[in-house]
């Protein structure tokens, strides 16, 4: 009976000491797993911005950037913005979009005309 006592109390000093210490050891390991999360989110991050530094380093890009979102043009070319009926903004997808397939042999100059109208209305032109 002595010696099962004195186990137990062995085993109930050895349990204060290691369940404290097994708890911090894993909870530091969790807040270790989450921060190496983290760091592999930052890391895709810093790679995600590393590239976007690349693209504006390309005088290309910028001109590009500054056509769309300040609307500027070069010396002697004409900028256009379409606005629709709510007030927004709408992009031309090619101001120079003139093809051979809009013009119809045999229409009226005015006809097409009135007809390129009403498409920057919005509404679907009648062919």
């Amino acid at each position: 009976m002595r010696r099962m006592v004195t186990l137990g109390l062995i085993l109930m000093f050895l349990a204060v000491l290691i369940i404290p210490t097994l708890r911090n050891y894993l909870h530091q390991r969790s807040q270790i797993d989450a921060l190496n999360d983290k760091v592999a989110t930052q890391r895709t991050s810093v790679t995600a911005l590393q590239r976007e530094r690349e693209r504006w380093a390309n005088p290309a890009y910028v001109q590009q950037q500054a056509r769309q979102r300040l609307g500027f043009a070069k010396p002697g070319e004409r900028a256009y913005i379409l606005i629709d009926d709510q007030g927004t903004v709408r992009e031309a997808t090619k101001p120079d979009s003139v093809t051979g397939s809009d013009v119809r042999p045999g229409r009226p100059w005015y006809g097409q005309v009135w007809e390129s109208v009403k498409e920057s209305g919005g509404t679907a032109p009648a062919k």
